[in-house]
């Protein structure tokens, strides 16, 4: 049991680990996006 416990959690990380991969994929540009408004928004002040 706790070896088929040790293995579905593995592969749950793995999955996650898949998936924020894919969502910093994706969000990377938003990011860069919105630290440049930042930038833009401090240089305003």
């Amino acid at each position: 049991m706790a070896a088929m416990k040790k293995a579905m959690k593995a592969e749950a990380m793995k999955a996650m680990k898949k998936a924020m991969k894919a969502k910093a994929a994706e969000e990377a540009p938003a990011m860069k996006a919105m630290k440049k408004a930042m930038k833009a928004m401090k240089a305003k002040k």
